[in-house]
């Protein structure tokens, strides 16, 4: 071995013996994650290969989303954090997430069109769509909601004002008032009653009691002088939420009372009939006189079947609390027609934009007709100052639409086109795979769309080389044609001569 190479091989000894240790530490690094169990996930990663299986095995509260949904990777840390509470208190509610851009076919069986959707399963039951706030103490409370018994018994106010406050302070519910003691044979709760708590207690809490003075000292003013004639009777009577006055809630009228006989027989037409009554009832007193508006109840608000009246204002001025005053008057008012909400103008105000509300120009009533995708406003017509005179000219069909036939046909395609914009670009910029797949997309586009007018500009109708040659041909023929008969004219003349 020559001396170069000795020399050589000192020199990278020490090289060979670091790479060497660091190979050996990475194996002995690589076998002791083999050999640790992997750590579970929080939020359970569903499939449509297991999806039934595992919904059979507990209930479940599943995030359907996609991968580039920017609300999505917002809602994500909540459900893990909610994930975490409820492992460590021990609610037996598992969380699971499914990509639909993975499970098409999954997502499209319960009809999942926008992302994120958050439904609950339970007992084999149809999903309930979650719509409450997206923070993890929300979900959590939701959840054990989900799980309690649909109606609760109450012997005092006080245990009812604790229920409600735990349940949601803001939510309006039902107390059923039954005339017997819990040990009678009458204490049954009617099963429409049941039927209803089990179908609306995501939003609304239900509760029974069988003493008359707890359900006396709920009820408002207005109720309590009837004292005696509720002795023996069923009553449903729906509370208030938080800061309304009872004095003008729908149920302090005596003719939106319910009454359910509890002999009546379980089951049958007059049951059924009972439940569907107390649907269309709930479903068109469901919200205070006056509702706070925002992301947690914009959409129930203004898709409950009546068009919805909303005021946006800005909190912080001193004026607030009268324009609210004025529309708790215009709600007295127009109570069977309208709903009616108030909105942080400046909060809210990029995505009051769509309604023609500018947040510099504050207060500002419109009233949304979500059926129709249209909305009313008129900054001399319909003010917070002349509101309720205001409603009546739209109840007469003196107000003029927005977004109504072709007029509303450019707004409508610029919001269009804007909303595509932001998905593409939050799409685009997930990852350079993405990216390119977009710059891909575009460059077919355009080489369409050049195509296109390429041919439109070239000319009706270009001759073609056979078209060429037989407009020779017919041209030479013409000419032979008239060869011969010039020289027959010629032969004629010389016979004549």
């Amino acid at each position: 071995m020559a001396a170069s190479e000795v020399i050589l091989l000192a020199a990278l000894w020490p090289l060979w013996m670091i790479g060497a240790a660091a190979a050996s530490q990475q194996h002995d690094l690589s076998k002791a994650s083999a050999a640790a169990p992997p750590m579970p996930e929080r939020v359970a990663t569903l499939h449509g290969s297991n999806f039934d299986a595992k919904l059979r095995e507990s209930d479940w509260l599943i995030e359907f989303y996609a991968p580039w949904c920017g609300h999505c990777k917002r809602l994500m840390p909540e459900f893990e954090q909610a994930a975490e509470t409820m492992a460590r208190e021990e609610t037996p509610v598992q969380l699971g997430k499914v990509d639909c851009s993975k499970e098409s076919k999954l997502c499209g069986r319960y009809g999942i069109k926008g992302y994120p959707a958050v439904k609950f399963f339970r007992d084999g039951m149809p999903p309930r769509s979650y719509r409450g706030r997206r923070q993890a103490d929300s979900l959590v409370a939701y959840c054990e909601r989900m799980i309690q018994p649909p109606v609760k018994a109450v012997d005092s106010v006080a245990a009812l004002t604790t229920y409600h406050h735990d349940f949601d302070p803001s939510a309006v519910g039902c107390l059923l008032f039954i005339p017997h003691s819990p040990s009678s044979a009458g204490h049954l709760v009617p099963l429409a009653y049941l039927h209803l708590a089990v179908e609306y207690r995501d939003r609304h809490f239900f509760a029974v009691t069988y003493s008359l003075d707890v359900w006396i000292d709920a009820a408002p003013p207005t109720v309590r002088e009837k004292r005696q004639s509720f002795s023996d009777k069923v009553f449903l009577l729906t509370s208030v939420g938080e800061g309304v006055d009872p004095d003008v809630f729908a149920a302090a009228d005596m003719g939106q009372m319910v009454r359910l006989d509890v002999g009546e027989p379980q089951g049958g037409e007059s049951e059924s009939e009972t439940l569907a009554w107390l649907q269309t009832w709930l479903k068109a007193h469901r919200f205070p006189l006056v509702s706070e508006m925002g992301r947690d109840n914009f959409f129930d608000l203004t898709h409950a079947g009546r068009r919805t009246v909303v005021l946006a204002i800005d909190p912080d001025t001193p004026s607030a609390h009268t324009h609210l005053k004025a529309l708790q008057a215009a709600a007295k008012r127009h109570k069977n027609d309208f709903f009616f909400g108030y909105v942080n103008g400046v909060q809210w105000g990029e995505s009051l934009e769509a309604f023609s509300v500018d947040a510099a120009r504050l207060p500002k009533v419109v009233v949304i007709d979500a059926e129709k995708e249209a909305f009313y406003e008129d900054d001399t017509l319909l003010t917070i100052d002349s509101l309720p005179e205001g409603l009546d000219r739209l109840l007469k069909g003196q107000l003029a639409r927005q977004y109504e036939g072709l007029w509303g046909m450019p707004t409508r395609m610029v919001k269009g086109a804007r909303r595509m914009a932001n998905g593409t670009i939050a799409f685009a910029s997930e990852s350079v795979l993405n990216l390119l797949v977009v710059l891909g997309a575009a460059a077919v586009v355009v080489m369409v769309v050049g195509g296109c007018c390429f041919l439109m500009l070239l000319p009706d109708e270009v001759p073609t080389a056979d078209e060429d040659e037989k407009t020779a041909d017919a041209s030479a023929d013409a000419g032979g044609d008239t060869d011969v008969s010039h020289k027959r004219q010629q032969q004629e003349r010389k016979k004549e001569r």
